[in-house]
């Protein structure tokens, strides 16, 4: 029974765990256009830099509904687009 209370509890904290948020990194990186989108911007880089393509893509997509004329947000985009294109960040569900 102890066994099992054991499994048990390394279960639920590794749950605990997975169910974080995700934390990144800082960044200062200065471009023009609205707050809101450079905030949406900065997470894509944030998520670029720690592997998370997907989100980045997602994430630099946001930027530019937020602000069309926010050209670094154009930028992450295509850098997922290279990214993606050379293999990195593909799972095996999108190979």
């Amino acid at each position: 029974m102890k066994v099992i209370k054991n499994i048990f509890a390394i279960t639920f904290v590794f749950a605990i765990g997975l169910c974080q948020a995700q934390q990144y990194g800082s960044t200062d990186f200065e471009a023009t256009g609205s707050p809101e989108a450079h905030k949406a911007f900065t997470l894509g880089l944030l998520e670029m830099h720690n592997f998370e393509y997907a989100d980045a893509l997602a994430s630099f997509e946001k930027a530019q509904s937020i602000d069309p004329n926010f050209t670094m947000a154009y930028w992450g985009e295509a850098a997922m687009g290279i990214a993606l294109s050379l293999g990195r960040g593909c799972d095996s569900d999108n190979a």
